[in-house]
């Protein structure tokens, strides 16, 4: 049962979050590989928020 909750307080917190993280201010042009690796960290995070709503 204990498991269970977790997991549901688990989701409750993934709902509660927003989908997109604040970005920094942009002090600088971000390199190509910076913006690739925000970009996939962005699609990390919503990959992941699906699966926690098992969609």
């Amino acid at each position: 049962y204990e498991a269970l909750n977790y997991a549901d307080k688990l989701k409750i917190n993934m709902r509660n979050q927003p989908y997109t993280t604040p970005q920094p201010p942009i002090t600088h042009t971000p390199t190509i590989q910076e913006t690739l690796h925000a970009t996939f960290a962005q699609l990390t995070t919503v990959l992941q928020t699906l699966l926690h709503h098992g969609l």
